[in-house]
């Protein structure tokens, strides 16, 4: 039986006044610990963690508490509005925002010493073919995979090359595509076009916590663990509660739901 690719949480979106953590990326961090994450995502726009902001003995700090409770650092993510890339005013502040955040994703990967955690979720547009290249030499000389959940990731992938693609479950789900047959067809005998794959759920109105809704998560799981081969550096499943109500209720129900479906293990 081949080992299930490991969930992870995603801190983007998450308020923290409603689940009740400080407002700092150590309030989230921990409160993912305290609620049963086994490895968390980093949200790159949150005030601390921004690239620019955070210098080497913040990131130690970082990682040394990201060890401390166990957690995998499983990368990070970067919603810059899509529109930004292909702003003359305002493309190259995106594409700067981009490689520095490729820079700390490898620096942390490093002192947390988890290296399967380099890559960083962006969505760029569809001609955004510039920005395209200088985040693919970025991610080249980093040794990070970035994971493109905009409209044409596809073209511009290679596989197992530094841009592929990321998929969102109940963004599929939304347009009637089987998210686990999508996650098979990416991961072709030439190498994985697929670098991250957003675990969300949907009653067809809004987003839900994952089982709940048309997700059939297991499949979702079972398909992932056969296109990744049971790699251990096949990285992480992730979990994503923006615009889902109750998070922290969700965020455990998540993770009961992805270790009871009976795949592998953790």
């Amino acid at each position: 039986m081949l080992p299930k690719v490991p969930l992870c949480v995603s801190l983007a979106g998450i308020d923290a006044d409603a689940v009740g953590a400080s407002q700092t990326p150590r309030g989230l961090i921990e409160w993912a610990g305290r609620h049963g994450a086994r490895g968390v995502r980093l949200d790159a726009s949150a005030r601390g963690l921004r690239a620019r902001e955070l210098e080497r003995s913040g990131r130690r700090d970082l990682a040394s508490l990201l060890r401390r409770l166990d957690l995998r650092f499983a990368g990070i993510d970067l919603w810059i509005p899509p529109q930004h890339f292909t702003d003359p005013a305002r493309s190259g502040r995106a594409i700067e925002a981009v490689t520095e955040t490729i820079s700390l994703c490898s620096d942390l990967a490093t002192l947390a010493m988890h290296v399967p955690g380099r890559s960083v979720s962006i969505m760029l547009p569809r001609d955004a073919d510039e920005a395209a290249r200088a985040i693919q030499a970025a991610a080249e000389r980093a040794g990070v995979r970035v994971a493109d959940h905009g409209e044409g990731a596809e073209p511009r992938s290679l596989p197992d090359g530094p841009i592929g693609v990321g998929l969102d479950a109940a963004a599929l789900l939304a347009r009637s595509i089987d998210p686990a047959l999508e996650v098979s067809r990416m991961c072709g005998a030439s190498g994985s076009r697929l670098v991250s794959v957003r675990v969300t759920d949907t009653d067809g109105i809004g987003r839900i916590p994952i089982g709940s809704g048309q997700l059939d998560v297991s499949g979702l799981a079972a398909s992932l663990a056969a296109a990744h081969g049971g790699r251990a550096d096949a990285g992480e499943a992730v979990l994503d509660l923006r615009a889902v109500r109750d998070q922290a209720v969700a965020l455990v129900e998540g993770i009961n739901t992805w270790e009871g479906t009976g795949i592998g293990s953790r």
